[in-house]
């Protein structure tokens, strides 16, 4: 399972985009 911070950074990534 993914860690929870590498889904932050990928939901801060789509976000950003």
């Amino acid at each position: 399972m993914g860690s929870v911070e590498e889904d932050s950074s990928r939901l801060e990534e789509a976000l950003i985009q």
